[in-house]
């Protein structure tokens, strides 16, 4: 499209198609990667801004901006240059996620070898980011865009700020996944950007991201009217402003006392002062875009039921057909919320506990305990595994036992020097209770374990059939209706009788 110094339908359609389904599946598997994290490591998380998990999100965030972009240059024929940059970025960033997992350069649990090829992939990345500047530079004037960006507040504007969003968050995480690499390459110094710096950075951009995704449904095209927006902001807004309220107190009345003391008003206000007010904001803009989007898809079903007097159900598949692209992304928007949202409430509101347990004794983590019954052992033909048979005590006292390969457990294999843990996850649909076994005792008298329980965990790979299946609909080709021309006798003469 560079080359030729144009963007039409021809190269716009497939463009977006081909990155519709790369983006699917790699949104697949940065969440069965970050499952595989939490219950195959035994770590106690499931993201950890680690270089290559960094490597795979970030593609993803130009990808998307890019799927975004797409919608404004097919409707006001604008942000061609945009477009095309986000394209390129995408598959450079794609370049420099399989450099970081193949070269060996960076030490990670997901770096899978150590091999000569990392001075080729230098040199490709570099082959392919001066070229992909020369053309941006060289032939990017050609791509002039057809109509002017009117005012921020319009649907276009916020895709607009939604890129920007996009882009700094995807700079962001590239810098501080190669700053340590560039430091220790020229100053011969080992540094480490950890999650503080990350965590920091991307929390801000990350809601107004999701405000975003809220806000741009909403909006028109062209010029929005001030009283209509109102109108249309008034309950989603409402809505989601009422969600603070149950989430604060659900928080704080439900789980220990964040401040470690009584539960007073002074412990009230430390709590929200704390990082559970991030996660409690996150709740109400995650009911905002959620009410929104519902909004929007049930909209034209109820526009075609007031006109054209049909059922909701086909009311609701006509609308859907027709407008498959536009109802299978809101799925799609509908599958990140939730994603976002089992995010916050698993990290602010996780409880922690840790301790060395004698037989018969039991760790309290939340509402439930945790009680070691013993050591087992076992042996299979790629490594021995040596387990701490527990008993998970539930809020009402029931009992569940987890005992041998099933308990939390440490395996040795020949060529680890170092034991790998496995730990227990008990999964439920609002929690799950989670148990590592750190160390234990020759003799099998006492271990020591940590516990967490993890809120809402769960609903972040429940997420992958929502995304999948708002690809397809959005995949899913129209039905091609051919007209067909009926060819209609003259009418007979009225003299002779005859045509």
């Amino acid at each position: 499209a560079l080359l030729r110094g144009e963007l039409t339908d021809s190269w716009l359609v497939p463009l977006r198609k081909w990155m519709l389904i790369p983006w699917t599946f790699l949104s697949v598997g940065i969440i069965l990667g970050s499952w595989w994290a939490y219950a195959v490591l035994g770590w106690g998380g499931y993201w950890a801004w680690d270089p290559v998990e960094n490597a795979s999100f970030m593609p993803w965030l130009t990808a998307t901006a890019f799927m975004h972009s797409t919608m404004v240059l097919e409707r006001k024929k604008s942000l061609k240059l945009w477009t095309i940059a986000l394209a390129l970025g995408s598959f450079v960033l794609t370049i420099i996620g399989t450099f970081m997992t193949r070269s060996g350069v960076f030490n990670s649990v997901h770096s899978f070898t150590q091999s000569d090829i990392g001075p080729t992939f230098l040199v490709f990345i570099a082959v392919v980011l001066v070229f992909s500047v020369l053309l941006l530079t060289v032939r990017g004037h050609l791509l002039v865009a057809e109509s002017n960006l009117e005012t921020v507040v319009s649907r276009e504007g916020s895709i607009l700020v939604n890129n920007l969003v996009f882009v700094a968050l995807t700079f962001t995480v590239l810098l501080g996944t190669l700053f340590p690499l560039v430091t220790e390459a020229l100053q011969n110094k080992k540094i480490s950007v950890g999650e503080p710096y990350f965590n920091t950075m991307a929390l801000p951009l990350g809601l107004l991201m999701l405000f975003l995704m809220g806000v741009g449904p909403m909006l028109p095209w062209g010029k929005a009217d001030p009283k209509v927006l109102r109108q249309q902001f008034f309950i989603p807004g409402g809505l989601g402003l009422l969600t603070l309220i149950p989430v604060v107190f659900w928080r704080y009345g439900a789980w220990e006392p964040l401040s470690g003391g009584e539960k007073t008003f002074g412990g009230f206000i430390s709590a929200m002062r704390s990082g559970d007010v991030m996660a409690g904001i996150t709740f109400g803009l995650g009911t905002f875009v959620t009410v929104v989007t519902l909004r929007e898809m049930f909209l034209p079903a109820q526009q075609r039921m007031a006109e054209a007097k049909e059922s909701f159900f086909t009311a609701f598949v006509s609308s859907a057909s027709r407008a498959r692209r536009r109802f299978g992304g809101y799925v799609v928007h509908l599958g990140i919320v939730a994603i976002i949202l089992a995010v916050a409430a698993s990290s602010a509101y996780k409880i922690a506990a840790e301790r060395t347990l004698k037989i018969g004794e039991t760790l309290k983590v939340g509402e439930y305990g945790v009680r070691f019954d013993g050591l087992a052992n076992g042996k299979e033909p790629h490594r021995e595994w040596v387990a701490a048979n527990i008993t998970v005590i539930g809020p009402g006292g029931e009992e569940k036992r987890h005992v041998g390969a099933d308990a939390p457990r440490m395996n040795y294999y020949e060529r680890s020097n170092d034991p790998i843990g496995s730990p227990l996850v008990q999964e439920m649909v609002w929690r799950d209770v989670y148990v590592s076994l750190r160390t234990y005792d020759g003799k099998g008298q006492t271990a020591t374990f940590n516990a967490w329980v993890f809120p809402l965990v769960g609903w972040i790979w429940y997420a992958i059939p929502r995304l999948v299946l708002g690809t397809l609909i959005a995949l899913w080709p129209q039905r091609k209706t051919v007209a067909t021309l009926k060819s209609e006798a003259p009418a007979p003469n009225a003299a002779t009788g005859t045509t």
